[in-house]
């Protein structure tokens, strides 16, 4: 082999070297650019977690006030309903004594002077 062939020969091995060296560069800058789209898709997801947390926190609290409020509200409704009873009571009573008081009682000579088949 002479010497022209001989460097034919290690430029041709050179060239394929090159061309791999080119391809492993390729190889890495796609694996770099993968990272770090990846640890922007991860920065993404990490924000968009605490978003969601935040507002799952924010409708624990409206839903606590809410429960709240309608806790107050069974117990306004629950006395409210206790002094309508007593109400009712209280004009019951005096529906029976005023009744009372409008018609004198029946005495027993009333009955004693009618007959059973005046009735």
């Amino acid at each position: 082999m002479n010497l022209l062939d001989k460097l034919q020969k290690y430029e041709s091995e050179l060239d394929n070297c090159s061309q791999e060296i080119e391809e492993l560069r390729n190889a890495l800058y796609s694996k770099d650019k993968l990272i770090e789209n990846m640890d922007e898709i991860i920065k993404i997801q990490k924000d968009s977690i605490v978003m969601t947390q935040s507002e799952l926190k924010e409708l624990h609290q409206k839903f606590q006030e809410k429960n709240d409020l309608q806790i107050q509200t069974i117990g306004h409704l629950q006395n409210a309903v206790v002094e309508a009873k007593k109400c009712i009571d209280q004009i019951g009573h005096r529906t029976v004594s005023d009744m009372s008081e409008q018609w004198p009682t029946i005495s027993s000579t009333v009955y004693s002077q009618r007959n059973v088949h005046d009735v």
